[in-house]
């Protein structure tokens, strides 16, 4: 992936993300954002659009794996250029630590899967926005399916 690129599609977009090594992200600080240092038109921020108080929420089962059950809702925003093309509602889990996209519940699994999973694209974004936090077998542990 090269400066060079251009995207002209979201199904693009999506897929330079989950091509991109988890480690060719950089964090900024203020606003909450991280940057993709090969090709820095691509980047994710949180949106922190409500205050501290109003997104605290109960840690959610399949995240008990985290030590801390401090637990926050957010919204991360996926840009291309500086334009969104994509958001995804995130929980921000173990007193920050981790970031991960909310799970969406498949009611057709078998009885011995978990029934909520995250697409590869969604389980990308959260460890670029958990800074390698996930690594260690918390992600395997998370009781979620990838597909």
């Amino acid at each position: 992936m090269s400066n060079s690129d251009n995207y002209t599609s979201p199904v693009d977009m999506r897929d330079a993300i989950v091509q991109s090594p988890i480690e060719a992200w950089e964090y900024f600080d203020f606003p909450s954002t991280w940057v993709l240092k090969t090709n820095r038109d691509f980047s994710i921020e949180l949106l922190n659009r409500y205050s501290r108080e109003e997104r605290e929420t109960e840690q959610p089962e399949w995240a008990s794996v985290f030590p801390n059950d401090t637990t926050y809702t957010n919204t991360a925003r996926v840009l291309y250029r500086g334009a969104p093309f994509d958001e995804k509602n995130v929980l921000q889990l173990d007193e920050f630590r981790a970031i991960v996209v909310q799970p969406t519940r498949d009611r057709d699994t078998d009885e011995d899967e978990p029934d909520l999973h995250l697409t590869q694209y969604e389980a990308q974004l959260s460890h670029i926005m958990s800074g390698g936090h996930l690594s260690g077998g918390y992600f395997d542990s998370l009781n979620l399916q990838v597909k």
